[in-house]
């Protein structure tokens, strides 16, 4: 009799140990999101601005193509309520003008928290202007003597960050 009972525990064990391998939900890692601006062109709650139509989630990796043309510049807003895992903006055509994104806050939205690098391409310029929270170690890269970076609002830990030039 303590035998049956000490199988059928064994086997209820087993199944249970199981099923919770099947049900656990899986590890959700960043993803590498790319601006298209095929939505509005400002909002990133915008999911058709994103390539894949897939609006950034908590640690995404969001990158920016360069812009090129005379005066090209590109009015941003980040109307998510989400952290950033890293910026890039990617290389530009060799010119001597550089060309610009500005990430401005939108209502609701009071810090713009990036836990990773930021990385400006050549020739671009990334300007970020609300409060910035910089949760993790952040390194500034700017590609060239073309590139540049700007915050035009309080910092929130601004002993972790770092800069460098040239990639």
């Amino acid at each position: 009799m303590k035998l049956k009972r000490l199988a059928a525990f064994g086997a209820s064990l087993v199944l249970s140990l199981s099923s919770l391998f099947v049900f656990a939900p899986s590890m959700v890692h960043a993803a590498t999101v790319t601006w298209d601006g095929g939505g509005d062109g400002t909002d990133f709650s915008d999911a058709v601005n994103w390539a894949g139509d897939v609006v950034p989630n908590d640690g995404d990796e969001l990158v920016f193509p360069s812009l090129s043309g005379a005066g090209a510049s590109r009015i941003l807003s980040n109307d998510l309520l989400t952290s950033i895992g890293s910026i890039t903006i990617q290389d530009g055509a060799d010119n001597p003008n550089a060309y610009r994104y500005t990430i401005n806050s939108s209502v609701g939205v009071t810090t713009f928290t990036l836990n990773g690098d930021i990385t400006v391409g050549d020739n671009q310029i990334l300007s970020i202007s609300h409060s910035v929270d910089l949760g993790a170690d952040v390194t500034v890269t700017l590609n060239d003597d073309n590139s540049s970076f700007g915050i035009s609002g309080p910092m929130i830990d601004l002993d972790t960050l770092s800069s460098t030039l040239g990639s």
